[in-house]
């Protein structure tokens, strides 16, 4: 822990917004242990669920909220046997169908967030069960929801990416217990996954402290700091890493930053890279994407285009192609990497700030921003 934040106290973080916002990367490990303390409360939630034998799952949010929903779709499907989406709230409430046999899982930090509330409102018309997942125990969303599970975190006033990690958290508890309530796990997956969701905030803390990756990623970040455009890559789950990623670079850095799928990067967004200028962040969990993206690893190297990877430690593929790489510790299985992952890129994001001199006294326009976002809407 010394070397890794003796490292990042070099950070010369020039406001409380930027102080704040390190500690609470520092400590996500503890908000996610709070959270899943109450596991046998998830437990129950699930066998509740089962009785009511939904056939289909919405994950439902808003900017981060919806991030978490897109990271969190497949390791509810594939655990919990459910055919699972990830919507938008306000597409969620406009455009889809759902009915009695629906389960909405609706992820909003403050419970408050208006898009999520006429999404929650809209389904409810409609019978669908619907679970919450928020901080704030005396919110709208727990007055609407059938059952709410409550993430616990200790610094409210920062990044809402928190928040998201911890609902990663309580989303993967429910569909693993899902997943074995519905039998679609044999007892010995269950006890593997189990593990693994205890093993979580202990893997996260090893994660935040690896002792090489801050000096990989504050050289990075100086060589980016002349940058204005940057592109994150992901396929699965990591296409939900990438999308919280290129938001922590807009909010922190300033620039400008867009997420895609990884086939999809081959096929348009590879046209718009300048040799040598246009860097690109390669979320490279192992898994199903993994060949896919080391072949698109090697055209870059080979395009002389720079790049960040973050993947799994001792891939000599990955860092073999790879300008700068940080290495994550095993220990998830893909579908559950997302909360794991994400964690470099909001370090990224402090050091390129601080790298271009950006004075932060909060949120961009975070007046105009809530203003706009807790307008209220009528159809």
């Amino acid at each position: 822990m010394i070397i890794y934040y003796s490292i990042i106290g070099g950070l010369q973080l020039i406001s409380n917004f930027l102080r704040v916002t390190k500690n609470s990367v520092l400590n996500r490990h503890m908000d996610i242990k709070r959270t899943l303390e109450p596991l046998g409360e998830i437990e129950d939630l699930a066998k509740e669920i089962r009785e009511r034998n939904p056939n289909h799952v919405f994950l439902i949010g808003c900017g981060d909220s919806y991030f978490a929903a897109v990271s969190g779709r497949y390791a509810v499907e594939n655990t919990s046997g459910l055919t699972t989406e990830a919507e938008e709230a306000l597409e969620f409430a406009r455009y889809r169908r759902v009915d009695e046999s629906s389960l909405v899982v609706a992820i909003s930090a403050s419970g408050k967030t208006p898009r999520v509330l006429e999404a929650c409102n809209y389904a409810k018309k409609q019978d669908a069960v619907i679970i919450g997942i928020t901080d704030n125990e005396k919110s709208p969303l727990t007055e609407i929801a059938y059952k709410t599970i409550f993430t616990r975190i200790e610094e409210r006033f920062g990044y809402p990416s928190s928040t998201s990690s911890a609902a990663l958290a309580a989303i993967y508890a429910l569909a693993m217990y899902l997943g074995r309530n519905r039998k679609h796990l044999s007892q010995e997956e269950f006890k593997r996954l189990e593990q693994q969701i205890v093993n979580l905030p202990k893997l996260m803390e090893s994660t935040v402290y690896h002792p090489d990756n801050p000096r990989i990623t504050m050289k990075a970040a100086k060589a980016f700091s002349k940058c204005s455009d940057f592109h994150f890559v992901g396929g699965g789950p990591g296409y939900g890493t990438a999308l919280f990623g290129q938001v922590l670079l807009k909010e922190l850095s300033w620039v400008h930053s867009e997420a895609v799928e990884v086939e999809e990067f081959c096929h348009y967004q590879m046209m718009i890279l300048d040799e040598g200028k246009t860097p690109v962040i390669m979320i490279a969990q192992p898994g199903k994407s993994r060949t896919r993206t080391i072949q698109i690893l090697k055209e870059l190297k080979n395009m002389n285009i720079p790049t960040y990877t973050v993947c799994e430690e001792n891939d000599s593929e990955m860092l073999n192609n790879s300008t700068y790489s940080v290495q994550m510790p095993k220990g998830l299985d893909e579908e559950f990497s997302t909360i794991q992952y994400m964690q470099p890129l909001h370090f990224l994001a402090l050091h390129l700030a601080q790298e271009k001199k950006i004075r932060h006294e909060g949120f961009r326009y975070v007046e105009t921003l809530s203003r706009l976002i807790n307008l209220p809407d009528t159809l």
